[in-house]
Protein backbone atom coordinates (compact mmCIF):
# COMPACT_ATOMS: atom_id res chain seq x y z
CA UNK A 1 0.00 0.00 0.00
CA UNK A 2 1.16 3.50 -0.66
CA UNK A 3 1.40 6.01 2.15
CA UNK A 4 -2.07 7.45 1.44
CA UNK A 5 -3.88 4.12 2.02
CA UNK A 6 -4.32 3.43 -1.68
CA UNK A 7 -2.83 0.58 -3.67
CA UNK A 8 -0.12 1.69 -6.11
CA UNK A 9 -0.30 0.76 -9.79
CA UNK A 10 2.07 0.72 -12.73
CA UNK A 11 0.48 0.82 -16.15
CA UNK A 12 1.50 1.20 -19.78
CA UNK A 13 -0.94 1.09 -22.71
CA UNK A 14 -0.30 1.12 -26.46
CA UNK A 15 -3.61 1.54 -28.31
CA UNK A 16 -2.01 0.56 -31.61
CA UNK A 17 -0.81 -2.75 -30.27
CA UNK A 18 -1.00 -6.43 -31.02
CA UNK A 19 -3.24 -7.60 -28.18
CA UNK A 20 -0.39 -8.41 -25.80
CA UNK A 21 -1.02 -8.30 -22.06
CA UNK A 22 1.16 -8.55 -18.98
CA UNK A 23 -1.29 -8.17 -16.11
CA UNK A 24 -0.68 -8.78 -12.40
CA UNK A 25 -3.43 -7.34 -10.23
CA UNK A 26 -3.18 -9.96 -7.49
CA UNK A 27 -6.61 -11.27 -8.53
CA UNK A 28 -6.36 -14.11 -11.09
CA UNK A 29 -9.90 -13.69 -12.40
CA UNK A 30 -9.34 -9.96 -13.03
CA UNK A 31 -6.02 -10.76 -14.69
CA UNK A 32 -7.78 -13.16 -17.09
CA UNK A 33 -10.60 -10.70 -17.83
CA UNK A 34 -8.19 -7.86 -18.59
CA UNK A 35 -6.00 -10.13 -20.72
CA UNK A 36 -9.04 -11.17 -22.75
CA UNK A 37 -10.14 -7.53 -23.15
CA UNK A 38 -6.69 -6.63 -24.47
CA UNK A 39 -6.71 -9.58 -26.87
CA UNK A 40 -10.12 -8.67 -28.31
CA UNK A 41 -9.57 -4.89 -28.40
CA UNK A 42 -6.11 -5.21 -29.91
CA UNK A 43 -4.19 -2.87 -27.63
CA UNK A 44 -1.16 -3.73 -25.49
CA UNK A 45 -1.28 -3.51 -21.72
CA UNK A 46 1.29 -3.76 -18.96
CA UNK A 47 -0.47 -3.48 -15.58
CA UNK A 48 1.02 -4.24 -12.18
CA UNK A 49 -0.80 -3.57 -8.91
CA UNK A 50 0.93 -3.44 -5.54
CA UNK A 51 -0.60 -6.13 -3.28
CA UNK A 52 -3.33 -4.95 -0.95
CA UNK A 53 -6.87 -5.99 -0.12
CA UNK A 54 -8.99 -7.25 -3.03
CA UNK A 55 -11.23 -4.18 -3.24
CA UNK A 56 -8.26 -1.80 -3.28
CA UNK A 57 -6.60 -3.88 -6.01
CA UNK A 58 -9.72 -3.74 -8.22
CA UNK A 59 -10.07 0.01 -7.68
CA UNK A 60 -6.38 0.59 -8.43
CA UNK A 61 -6.57 -1.52 -11.61
CA UNK A 62 -9.69 0.31 -12.82
CA UNK A 63 -8.24 3.72 -12.10
CA UNK A 64 -4.90 2.94 -13.71
CA UNK A 65 -6.46 1.48 -16.84
CA UNK A 66 -8.98 4.32 -17.13
CA UNK A 67 -6.29 6.97 -16.79
CA UNK A 68 -4.05 5.24 -19.32
CA UNK A 69 -6.82 4.90 -21.93
CA UNK A 70 -8.55 8.26 -21.38
CA UNK A 71 -6.10 10.37 -23.38
CA UNK A 72 -5.90 8.13 -26.45
CA UNK A 73 -9.67 7.58 -26.50
CA UNK A 74 -10.40 11.30 -26.18
CA UNK A 75 -7.89 12.01 -28.94
CA UNK A 76 -9.69 9.56 -31.19
CA UNK A 77 -6.71 7.29 -31.57
CA UNK A 78 -7.84 4.16 -33.37
CA UNK A 79 -7.87 0.93 -31.49
CA UNK A 80 -8.75 -2.27 -33.40
CA UNK A 81 -10.99 -0.63 -36.02
CA UNK A 82 -8.40 1.95 -37.02
CA UNK A 83 -11.10 4.60 -37.45
CA UNK A 84 -12.96 5.92 -34.43
CA UNK A 85 -12.71 6.26 -30.67
CA UNK A 86 -14.59 3.79 -28.53
CA UNK A 87 -17.83 4.86 -26.90
CA UNK A 88 -18.93 2.74 -23.97
CA UNK A 89 -22.66 2.12 -23.67
CA UNK A 90 -24.89 0.59 -21.06
CA UNK A 91 -28.63 -0.09 -20.99
CA UNK A 92 -30.39 1.00 -17.81
CA UNK A 93 -34.16 1.14 -17.29
CA UNK A 94 -34.74 0.67 -21.02
CA UNK A 95 -32.46 3.55 -22.02
CA UNK A 96 -29.06 3.56 -23.67
CA UNK A 97 -26.51 5.48 -21.63
CA UNK A 98 -23.30 6.47 -23.42
CA UNK A 99 -20.04 7.49 -21.78
CA UNK A 100 -19.15 10.53 -23.84
CA UNK A 101 -15.77 11.15 -22.23
CA UNK A 102 -14.18 9.53 -25.29
CA UNK A 103 -15.97 11.93 -27.64
CA UNK A 104 -14.94 15.51 -28.28
CA UNK A 105 -17.85 17.98 -27.91
CA UNK A 106 -17.70 18.84 -31.60
CA UNK A 107 -18.41 15.15 -32.38
CA UNK A 108 -21.71 15.03 -30.47
CA UNK A 109 -23.92 15.56 -33.54
CA UNK A 110 -22.16 12.82 -35.51
CA UNK A 111 -22.50 10.42 -32.60
CA UNK A 112 -26.20 11.24 -32.18
CA UNK A 113 -26.77 10.67 -35.92
CA UNK A 114 -24.95 7.32 -35.79
CA UNK A 115 -26.98 6.13 -32.79
CA UNK A 116 -30.25 7.21 -34.41
CA UNK A 117 -29.28 5.49 -37.68
CA UNK A 118 -28.64 2.22 -35.86
CA UNK A 119 -31.93 2.56 -33.98
CA UNK A 120 -33.93 3.00 -37.17
CA UNK A 121 -32.18 0.19 -39.10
Amino acid sequence: MSGNGQTAAGVRVAVRGTGTASVDTGLPVLDRLLSRLVEVAGFDLLLEIEPGDAEAEVVAAGNALGEALAGPLRAGEPVRTGKHPAVVGQVAEGRLLLDLLAVQPWQDDALAAAVLAVGSA
